[in-house]
């Protein structure tokens, strides 16, 4: 799903890979996932994305509200997540790849593809419908 205009719009993975307005990064995102765990990937992405919306909000490009909560006593940055061993290698490159990019726009992208990946999770009966 995607929003656009703040009505909720249902579309399916081939025709974001088909459309020209999805970005490149989302579109090889979509195709390289399809092999992937899902869990694992939905996680990665979840964590991907709070790492860009500190960096949106670093830029002063939205405010402090986030997506995604932590418990208080978890914090890190993202140098400690690329150094952590345990953090799986696709989130690592990401963290470093998406600073080339606007944090706005990979932000944006990363919530594209967080919801290709929850209707994954949905279609395959691991989560409910909201």
């Amino acid at each position: 799903m995607t929003q656009r205009n703040s009505t909720t719009i249902t579309v399916t993975e081939q025709q974001l890979l088909n459309d020209m307005d999805v970005s490149s990064w989302v579109k090889q995102q979509i195709s390289e996932t399809t092999q992937a765990d899902i869990i694992d990937a939905t996680h990665n992405v979840e964590l991907l994305i709070m790492v860009l919306e500190q960096r949106c909000i670093a830029h002063g490009l939205k405010d402090g509200k986030t997506t995604f909560e932590l418990s208080n006593d978890v914090v890190f940055t993202e140098h400690e997540l690329i150094a952590d061993p345990t953090v799986q290698y696709w989130l690592r490159i990401q963290i470093k790849e998406t600073r080339q990019r606007d944090p706005l726009e990979a932000l944006k992208d990363a919530q594209l593809l967080l919801a290709v990946l929850e209707q994954r999770c949905i279609r395959m009966g691991i989560i409910q419908r909201h």
